[in-house]
């Protein structure tokens, strides 16, 4: 293993074929380099710690897809069950509004994930197949692709507006404004 540093020469690199995990700047363009290689498997590594980030993912990559759905279908039944709650005659307010929109975009963030992390991680495994990454299964991830950032920018903006909304009635906010009503 060799082992040469540059911070600077970070933001030049670009992802390609050859390395593992990044090109490094071409040779002469900085007075050091950083970059780390292993001869047995030709990875190329750009900073301290990659070897070992590396080492997790091939190792957690193998139980990611399992795990991922526990954890899916336990909060797709906990925002489930919020919702409920939420939704009750003598829960509603305008807090509780933006908490049961909070729950069904996570909600929904979880549902749309669940099918993806099955058949991209547990029946067809992580290794490109012609069955895996079928038409199907790639419209899909542009489906989920788009679906999540757009439920997952839904959920940041809730938060958001549920801070917002918290401090504006807080006890902080009358005194700062000079509001003496309750």
């Amino acid at each position: 293993m060799t082992l040469l540093c540059d911070v600077c020469e970070l933001d030049r690199m670009s992802w390609s074929e050859d390395s593992y995990y990044a090109d490094l700047p071409v040779a002469g363009d900085a007075e050091m380099t950083m970059s780390t290689t292993e001869a047995a498997t030709g990875r190329e590594y750009v900073y301290p710690g990659a070897r070992e980030l590396a080492v997790f993912h091939d190792w957690y990559q193998q139980y990611h897809g399992y795990l991922a759905s526990i954890v899916c279908v336990l909060g797709i039944i906990a925002n489930a069950l919020n919702i409920v709650v939420l939704t009750r005659r003598n829960m509603i307010s305008a807090t509780n509004c933006i908490l049961t929109g909070l729950a069904v975009s996570d909600g929904l963030t979880m549902a749309a994930y669940l099918p993806f992390a099955l058949w991209f991680y547990v029946l067809y495994g992580t290794e490109a197949t012609p069955t895996r990454n079928s038409l199907p299964a790639v419209r899909f991830m542009l489906f989920f692709a788009c679906f999540s950032v757009v439920v997952h920018t839904v959920s940041i903006w809730l938060t958001v507006v549920l801070a917002v909304f918290r401090y504006s009635h807080s006890d902080l906010y009358r005194l700062m404004s000079g509001c003496n009503i309750l």
